[in-house]
């Protein structure tokens, strides 16, 4: 606002296209209408539009994400990137860049502020605060009455499951919906399962460009890789040993989606993945349907983990923590904390207090120990 009335433009940068709808929605509402958006949604003609409005100074906001950072501007007064640490900003394939530090970058040569603002603080921007490179201001509350949500293990160990939700976990998510309360079951995979198995020769479906393992798409009778979008149809047979005996190995939000749907036959499931808001607007189309509807279970990967402000969500199930603990990414540690933070912080963020269930085979780990009781700082 201090901004703006000087007569200035502020550019600010989000992490994820689903985050759009809700952000400029509440910058309208503060600030009019004078906003120019940027992500790859956009048709060409709304780009060019949106690109001469920045350039020519009649923008006061430019909101966008990563390649947002490099709109020109008449009049650049302020950046603010939100969800600082989020490894969204980093372009990985074609022209590589980091849009927070590109940003950090171009703030220091046009001689304006910058924002980083996040609950969970990359471990450099840390280090950069503690050092005095970067000013370091807490927000030690949440807003309004919004009380931070209790954290749990559930221990799964020798436990049977149905299609990776133990019994604890589906009756607490029962009594949240009988409460009028909305359940958040967090899985940060997408598509039925995560690979394809033969149960006779060991046989497991591999992407034959970059060897990562297929993922299972059964809606789309496909196996697909997520790294480098290679698909094939889905196989009746293994290539190997010839034997139909295939197996569906862990899960995904899809099967997570569909098994909700038979225990909870009466409650309304929405999924949000990047198949389901692949369609243009579809992201805001289902959180509009969320906020309209009453007790309801959302089922989603990461996409749903950041920004999203559900009031009415009084229960986050995180179905498979570990995951996460054991990943090759040197920065797993840090990018888990990261990740159960910011999805718990989904939970409880109205009047009505929250409630977080972490399934894990490991209850005692003791990065899981430290979040738990002592959090993320």
């Amino acid at each position: 606002a201090t901004c703006i009335a000087r007569g200035l433009q502020a550019l600010v940068l989000i992490p994820e296209i689903g985050l759009t709808p809700q952000t400029l929605e509440r910058f309208q509402q503060r600030f009019g209408h004078s906003i120019a958006v940027f992500h790859s949604n956009l048709s060409d003609s709304e780009r060019v539009q949106a690109w001469e409005s920045a350039r020519c100074g009649d923008a006061a906001v430019i909101l966008g994400t990563r390649s947002a950072v490099f709109t020109p501007t008449q009049k650049l007064g302020l950046v603010i990137i939100d969800e600082e640490h989020d490894s969204s900003y980093k372009q990985q394939e074609g022209f590589r860049y980091n849009a927070r530090d590109v940003a950090i970058k171009r703030a220091q040569i046009e001689s304006v502020p910058i924002v980083l603002g996040s609950a969970t603080p990359s471990l450099e921007s840390i280090h950069n605060a503690a050092t005095g490179r970067f000013q370091y201001l807490q927000l030690q509350h949440r807003t309004g009455n919004a009380q931070p949500p209790k954290l749990r293990c559930i221990d799964v160990r020798r436990v049977v499951m149905d299609n990776g939700l133990s019994s604890e976990l589906l009756e607490s998510i029962r009594r949240h919906l009988e409460n009028n309360n909305q359940v958040l079951v967090f899985i940060n995979r997408r598509g039925y399962a995560p690979s394809l198995l033969c149960h006779d020769c060991g046989w497991i479906a591999s992407c034959p460009h970059c060897d990562s393992r297929l993922t299972v798409h059964k809606d789309y009778g496909l196996l697909r890789c997520h790294y480098c979008d290679y698909q094939q149809k889905l196989v009746q047979q293994c290539p190997d040993c010839r034997s139909s005996r295939l197996i569906y190995q862990g899960v995904g939000t899809q099967r997570c989606e569909q098994a909700l749907n038979r225990l909870f036959p009466d409650i309304p499931v929405f999924r949000i993945d990047r198949d389901s808001t692949q369609r243009k607007a579809a992201m805001s189309d289902i959180i509009d349907k969320i906020h309209q509807t009453g007790p309801c279970l959302l089922v989603g990967t990461q996409m749903l983990a950041k920004g999203h402000h559900f009031p009415n969500v009084t229960l986050v199930a995180i179905i498979d923590a570990d995951a996460a603990l054991f990943n090759a990414d040197f920065r797993s540690e840090e990018r888990m904390g990261q990740l159960l933070t910011q999805v718990s912080g989904r939970a409880g963020r109205a009047d009505k207090p929250g409630e977080v269930l972490i399934q894990t085979h490991y209850p005692q780990h003791p990065l899981l120990l430290t979040l738990i009781d002592k959090g993320y700082g």
